[in-house]
């Protein structure tokens, strides 16, 4: 398998259709970028008289949303000004030196018709999910009516993601080439450990410097204490007292990053899908592969209790003819309906991993696979990639989710452990998941002689733990691919995936399952790291 086997993966990352369902990886595939961030616990932090207060005195206009993109919501008039309203927010680029150059924050707001409502921040994951063109879909289909009658939803895409300034970091085609598999690396096969850490590291200072070409300055700073310290700032121009939060998987690693920066601005938070803040980038990596290793069998199953699963009779010959089909594209990538755009493993497992995410993305995935395997068609498989990595049917790419997830989990990262144990945690992995192994290593780098890609982690930051990705935007046309049904837009789900709900001033309270989105059927607790279904009505 070549190096870049997993890029694909995180590319699936998208702006999560309407909200941020993510649905990359962040681990196994990135070095760090070699920046400074800060490192141990977040200090709690006030505003000073050194360039901060301009930026706290500014005026927050609400206007309409006119140019702005907001997506579908069932029920939702975004064309309503007196609904739907937008601002735009100036932000120091470095909140270390303020007087310094600045950026812009994108800002929505649905309003309640309540009179003197309170404001409800909402960060469905990431990072890179843009947020605010989902917020229709919150107000019109997640919230559920009593939230929506009894608060201001705002909606705050996150430092360089969505429609604030935002970071890029690689033209279309050569993000094209990272899903496909095919820009130019070597096997890694015959390599030692060390040998393929070099390889990552100069892989991640070759993306790094498409950052800085692309982006300039910004790339350095858009970790998740500067994001976090935006949100204060919103959070004060708007008038609220206090920030009240829903998050969900990286949007409850925001909220714990700021309620360590701004304890006393500590409204009401739920964090639902809770990620540990303590757990370092190799336990999140190991604990990530293990789930979706899990969810994937569990498909598997699902696939096999219908009439015409495509992966035979029993869980065995399912994981080996799934294995057998990814591992055959490696040196075959297979015809589809675009000649010039072969299924390589990488897009294959873009589209297999993505779906995992929300099960109802199932029988469509089902469907795709079937086709593959049994008339050697992978146009179904390319069409959920594409979906997945946000990319349009023109060859463009409609966001920069995958750019954004990869800087901040860099900067919000650090590599832990020595290449000797990278090598040894890869093989313990690749010898325990029958699906995943392959593709798995620890968060510091994938150290180990394999033909994947190693590990990158992020460079320096507060907390260790989580990622997650995204769902795209982009519906497939109905009709699209025969055979497979038309992908709908609208959100999947996020990584809503941990058993915990945290509320302020609380121990985490268990509740059993975490929770996805939208609603619906249940799931298997596959592990804490993959979402299952379950109501989402009643949350606040």
């Amino acid at each position: 398998m070549n190096t870049r086997q997993i890029w694909a993966t995180v590319v699936a990352v998208v702006a999560v259709v309407a909200v941020v369902c993510v649905t990359g990886f962040y681990y196994g595939w990135f070095a760090p970028l070699q920046l400074e961030g800060a490192a141990g616990p977040v200090a709690s932090w006030t505003p000073r008289g050194d360039g901060t207060d301009g930026y706290y005195s500014q005026k927050l206009v609400w206007g309409s949303c006119d140019g702005v993109t907001l997506n579908e919501g069932e029920g939702e008039n975004t064309d309503d000004p007196t609904v739907y309203q937008c601002a735009r927010v100036s932000a120091p680029l470095d909140w270390d030196a303020p007087s310094g150059e600045s950026i812009e924050l994108a800002v929505a707001v649905r309003r309640s018709g309540t009179a003197n409502a309170p404001f409800l921040f909402v960060n469905p994951g990431g990072p890179g999910g843009a947020v605010v063109e989902s917020l229709p879909y919150y107000a019109g289909s997640l919230l559920g009516k009593k939230v929506v009658r009894a608060y201001d939803i705002v909606a705050l895409d996150p430092r360089g993601v969505g429609q604030s300034t935002p970071v890029r970091c690689l033209s279309d085609s050569e993000r094209d080439e990272k899903n496909a598999g095919g820009d130019g690396s070597s096997d890694t096969a015959d390599l030692a450990p060390d040998e393929i850490v070099a390889a990552a590291e100069q892989e991640s200072a070759d993306f790094a410097a498409g950052c800085e070409r692309l982006t300039g300055e910004l790339y350095k700073h858009v970790d998740t204490v500067s994001a976090a310290k935006d949100f204060d700032l919103v959070r004060a121009l708007v008038g609220a007292p206090a920030l009240n939060l829903l998050g969900y998987s990286y949007g409850t690693f925001l909220g714990a990053t700021y309620a360590g920066l701004f304890p006393d601005k500590v409204g009401r938070f739920v964090l639902d899908g809770a990620v540990d803040p303590a757990v370092d980038v190799n336990e999140m990596s190991a604990m990530q592969m293990r789930g979706l290793d899990a969810a994937i069998q569990h498909w598997i199953d699902d696939c096999q209790a219908g009439p015409r699963c495509p992966l035979g009779k029993s869980h065995a010959d399912g994981v080996s003819t799934l294995v057998s089909f990814i591992k055959a594209l490696e040196s075959q990538p297979m015809r589809t309906r675009d000649p010039q755009r072969p299924l390589t493993s990488n897009l294959a497992l873009s589209a297999i991993y993505g779906a995992m995410y929300d099960t109802s993305w199932y029988q469509t995935l089902t469907s795709a696979v079937g086709q593959a395997i049994s008339n050697a068609d992978g146009s179904a498989l390319l069409e959920i990639a594409d979906l997945l990595n946000e990319r349009n049917d023109d060859g463009t790419y409609s966001g920069n989710s995958l750019d954004a997830l990869v800087v901040v989990n860099n900067l919000d990262y650090g590599p832990v452990g020595t290449v000797d144990e990278w090598a040894e945690a890869a093989s313990a992995l690749e010898a325990e998941l029958p699906i995943m192994g392959p593709y798995g290593g620890p968060g510091g780098v994938a150290a180990r002689p394999r033909r994947t890609r190693p590990d990158r982690s992020r460079g320096g930051g507060a907390h260790r733990g989580r990622r997650d990705h995204a769902r795209p935007r982009h519906p497939v046309p109905d009709g699209a691919v025969p055979g497979v049904p038309a992908l709908q837009r609208g959100p999947g789900l996020r990584r809503g995936v941990g058993p915990h709900v945290v509320q302020a001033g609380r121990e985490p309270v268990r509740c059993g399952r975490g929770r996805e989105v939208p609603g619906g059927r249940d799931g298997p607790p596959v592990g804490p790291h993959v979402p299952v279904r379950a109501p989402v009505t009643g949350t606040m």
